[in-house]
């Protein structure tokens, strides 16, 4: 083996395998097994690297790799693996022109391959891109390892590609030269500390709470405002039960309600942060949280420690714990987050109360309001040496020590790039906008903001677009679909802002047909900022054992328009590729698209796009669960060519009538029942008795 290192990187050369790996320091092994895999001369002979005598040598600063041809058919390779200041450079020479193939493996470092993510810095347009599984786009040149805050960028004149390989389990990449390729050089450049200095904040990876499943379920103060209490809640909480529990939702929140029946900040006598409201709750918390366990759901709790609207406890044994008196929506009196009565016993008091009564999740509220109070009142704190950042921090550390890495923790509100630094890092969620009821403030408060801090999404904290309000009085069918669409496909915490028993059957169904949440990360590291009402939503989908795009082109407008779709421009496609598309929530086939295609689409709506690219063989191209048309319960999916036979194991709730899409090409026809709804594209109605694991299958006949 050959070994060279400059600075923090190093390269090692194996003579047995004839391959390359590069190193650098802190990380370990950022790529390896790079391997020269082919060679195609302009006048059209392709040779192999076991047809070259193959010599190496080190030099200063690189590796020196030659193949031998026989001056003949074969000319003289070398590839040279060169450390500069910029990082390496792996160059190839030729005497003529040809061009080369390379590929290798992309582990940086030791971590888990579910903590690697193919993304792009350095995007223009507006269209929004996420992934589901290991996914990658062509445009995507860098690996970003999210346990390390780092990111591993290739560059060349030529054709580089990053892609999963399943069979090793780790990201790959391929680099193809060209003849716009004059260099023939790919640099591998690697950043770090890369979201704490582009976006300046804590950056740290998901904890345990926010990787687990993401919280689903219906939350008080959108539903019914300052009509919630026992009642309300717990009837609320058994429709969910009955009707959205085997879909996916796991979650019931009880908002600030529990202690305030108004925005005037003053409350009744008795009620404060440690007391409920009685009246509302007269069977007390406890007894609320016991009730939703015993239904399947984890409790949450809203608490605003901070601030209360009474003069409490606290307050009357530490009168200079009180920063201002002010009342305020969320009481009057505001306490110093830098006072040591503050964080050793009014936040062990209220976190304590919250585990007594049973809570397993908390949204902490009135935030900004507090970081805004400490900038006014910061000479009279107890520590003004503290900035009102550390103060907040402080506290925020200290809650998370006494609930402990595994209790869910939401930061409310979030409106700004402050908001953010103080969440990131603490929290294992942030609300990125304020209070959405009507379609103004979800267009500002959601899809705005969601544009803004998708780069955050499931990297290092979750963003929370607040509830999915879907309800007559603020939405029409269209907005209510669209709303639900975005949350889902975009992977967001879902809470449901309805009074769920009074919700027409339909609205439950978007619901139905929109949980859970997509596991989905964000496909590029930088800001958005949308250029128009319209837009779309790209979600790339890859599994093991299938690959697909969905588009969601959503119209936040009154008025009827036309998306022009491209799929070269908004799936980043080949010019001659060809995809089925299926639409969702017209349940309609729009046949195969290869080129620009109109889509009309209605005022406020949203279609769901499912993009297979054409095979050779049967396929399935949609399924009616989850408006993500296969991802969210899809175990397996097999295409059996010697018998026929489509088949696929789906996990399904009790009682689903389930239809499969399934598309063939000339000269197949289906050999059993289904509704053709298109030359040669069936539906197949299927129906589930039990949940769990559904086994299927489709068979098909030659003509």
């Amino acid at each position: 083996m050959l070994y060279v290192c400059f600075k923090r990187w190093s390269a090692a050369w194996d003579e047995e395998k004839h391959a390359f790996s590069i190193f650098y320091d802190g990380i370990g092994p950022v790529a390896r097994d790079i391997r020269f895999e082919s060679i195609e001369y302009l006048e059209g002979n392709k040779d192999l690297p076991c047809q070259y005598a193959l010599s190496a040598q080190k030099q200063a600063r690189g590796i020196a790799v030659k193949y031998a041809g026989d001056d003949i058919n074969r000319r003289d390779i070398t590839f040279t693996l060169n450390l500069t200041d910029d990082g390496p450079a792996l160059s190839f020479g030729c005497d003529g022109a040809a061009n080369v193939l390379l590929r290798g493996y992309l582990p940086m470092g030791h971590g888990k391959a579910e903590d690697r993510m193919a993304v792009r810095l350095d995007g223009r347009d507006d269209i929004l891109r996420s992934s589901v599984g290991p996914s990658s786009l062509k445009h995507c040149n860098s690996l970003f390892a999210a346990d390390l805050d780092a990111a591993l960028s290739l560059h060349s004149l030529g054709e580089e590609r990053i892609y999963f390989d399943w069979k090793e389990n780790c990201y790959a990449f391929s680099y193809e030269t060209s003849k716009r390729d004059y260099s023939k050089r790919l640099d591998f450049k690697l950043t770090e500390s890369l979201y704490r200095n582009r976006f300046h904040v804590d950056y740290k990876p998901l904890g345990p709470a926010a990787r687990r499943d993401i919280p689903v379920g219906w939350m008080s103060w959108y539903a019914v405002q300052f009509r919630a209490g026992e009642k309300t809640v717990l009837d609320n909480a058994r429709f969910q039960k009955a009707h959205l529990s085997r879909y996916g939702a796991n979650t019931i929140w009880v908002d600030w309600e529990w202690y305030h029946r108004n925005h005037c900040g003053m409350e009744t006598p008795g009620t404060d942060m440690f007391h409920p409201d009685q009246d509302a709750y007269p069977n007390g918390l406890k007894y609320v949280a016991d009730e939703i366990k015993k239904m399947g759901f984890m409790p949450a709790l809203w608490i605003g420690p901070t601030c209360d609207s009474a003069y409490n406890e606290a307050l009357e044994q530490h009168p200079d714990m009180m920063m201002i008196h002010k009342a305020f929506w969320s009481g009057q009196y505001f306490l110093d987050p830098s006072h040591p009565a503050f964080l050793n016993e009014a936040l062990p008091r209220t976190i304590g109360l919250m585990k007594e009564w049973g809570y397993e999740a908390l949204k902490w509220d009135v935030n900004p309001d507090t970081a805004t109070f400490c900038d006014q009142c910061h000479e009279k704190l107890y520590d003004p040496s503290l900035s009102t950042r550390q103060m907040l921090k402080n506290a925020y550390a200290k809650v998370r020590q006494l609930v402990g890495d595994d209790t869910y923790m939401l930061y409310c509100s979030g409106a700004g790039m402050r908001e953010e630094d103080h969440a990131v890092g603490s929290f294992d969620a942030m609300r990125i906008g304020g209070d959405i009821f009507g379609w103004d403030d979800f267009s500002q408060r959601c899809i705005d903001r969601i544009y803004d801090t998708y780069m955050l999404h499931n990297t290092t904290i979750l963003c929370d677009a607040d509830n999915v309000v879907i309800r007559d009085e603020f939405n029409d069918m269209n907005q209510a679909r669209t709303r639900a669409s975005l949350v889902s496909l975009l992977g967001l915490p879902y809470t449901f802002g309805d009074d769920l028993p009074r919700l027409q059957k339909e609205r439950v169904e978007i619901l139905q047909k929109t949980i859970p949440p997509l596991p989905a990360r964000p496909m590029e590291i930088r800001r958005f900022q949308r250029q128009s009402p319209q837009g779309v939503i790209h979600v790339r989908v890859e599994k093991e054992f299938l690959s697909y795009d969905l588009a969601d082109f959503y119209n936040g407008t009154e008025e009827k328009t036309v998306y022009r779709f491209d799929p070269a421009r908004e799936l980043q496609k080949e010019k001659d590729e060809k995809f089925h598309a299926y639409d969702f929530w017209r349940d309609e086939y729009l046949g195969v698209i290869d080129r620009e295609y109109p889509l009309e689409l209605e005022a406020f709506e949203s279609r769901v796009l499912a993009l297979h690219q054409v095979a050779d063989h049967p396929q399935l191209i949609s399924t009616s669960r989850h408006v993500s048309q296969g991802a969210v319960e899809l175990k397996n999916l097999f295409w059996n060519g010697e018998t026929g036979v489509l088949s696929g194991v789906s996990s399904l709730p009790e009682d689903e009538k389930y239809t499969l899409v399934v598309a063939a090409p000339e000269g197949w026809h289906l050999a059993g029942q289904g509704e053709e709804i298109a030359p040669r594209v069936w539906k197949i109605h299927l129906a589930t008795q039990a949940a769990g694991d559904f086994n299927w299958k489709v068979g098909f006949l030659r003509k």
